[in-house]
């Protein structure tokens, strides 16, 4: 008698378990199809596909500019106050990850203007970082040289060389061209082929090599919407970069890429005529 009690019991036990199992598979099919499971779940191939979609589709995800460039998780607030910090001449394999280290450290973004001949494969991961961090990587010419000496051919040269070379860096072309010295005329803004961007607030990190002159130069000239300029190939500069950011982020500045400043200022870069340096409100 016992026997058959506890048989008939085992036999109840299974079939509730069967019944109990079909039912989850039932709604977890069902909510495959609703796409309502995350792609950590593994809901199978159906699922990761509508994960992917809906990770596509989502409203407060990082948006990208053009190519890519500026990538950011929040835009600037046009009401508050906003400056662009520039950095010319890099990368360099011994101050440019400093720079960059102070960037993350803050999170916020920066435009670099690099010079073609300096990319070589052992920066390449520099260039990819800036990036991944959210700045904007841009043109500062092949080789430096004045670009009002040269012909619209060798200015084509030095903008198209560049672009290749961070391409290869980093998969980005750039859309903006810093001219060396800020010299430009007509012909090289005609020949550049991009929009030319140079600068509002000039460091001097160069001339002084001082991390206290540079901060100085930074707290006497700013203003809302400037574009400060700086080089990322001295150890100096990087030292400065350490009072400067947090000085800016006390005095209520965000700290903004040069495509994010104009954007949020409703100024529309146009290649072949204009330059740029700042966007006051």
């Amino acid at each position: 008698m016992w026997m058959v009690i506890l048989v008939c019991a085992a036999a109840a036990m299974l079939a509730a378990a069967l019944i109990f199992a079909l039912k989850e598979r039932t709604e977890q099919d069902s909510a495959v199809s609703r796409g309502n499971l995350s792609a950590s779940e593994e809901p199978g191939a159906a699922g990761e596909q509508e994960a992917i979609e809906s990770a596509a589709e989502a409203p407060d995800g990082p948006e990208d500019g053009e190519n890519g460039q500026g990538k950011t998780d929040l835009r600037p607030d046009p009401s508050k106050p906003m400056a662009a910090l520039t950095f010319d001449d890099g990368p360099s394999a011994a101050a440019t990850h400093l720079v960059l280290d102070v960037l993350e450290e803050y999170q916020v973004s920066a435009t670099f203007f690099l010079l073609g001949r300096n990319i070589s494969e052992d920066v390449y991961g520099d260039v990819q970082r800036m990036a991944a961090l959210g700045c904007q990587v841009e043109s500062h010419s092949w080789s430096h040289r004045r670009l009002t000496e040269l012909t619209a051919e060798e200015i084509q040269e030095e903008v198209e060389k560049t672009s290749d070379a961070i391409y290869a860096a980093a998969g980005i072309r750039p859309t903006l061209l810093r001219p060396p010295f800020g010299s430009y005329n007509d012909e090289v803004k005609a020949a550049a082929g991009v929009p030319l961007f140079c600068w509002s607030v000039d460091t001097r990190d160069w001339e002084s090599k001082d991390p206290e002159a540079i901060l100085a130069a930074v707290q006497e000239n700013a203003f809302d919407g400037c574009v400060i300029l700086m080089h990322d190939i001295y150890d100096t500069t990087a030292q400065a970069c350490q009072q400067v950011v947090p000085w800016l982020l006390e005095q209520g500045y965000q700290l903004v890429t040069v495509s994010q400043l104009m954007e949020a200022r409703g100024v529309v870069l146009e290649a072949g005529g204009a330059v740029y340096g700042s966007a006051k409100p």
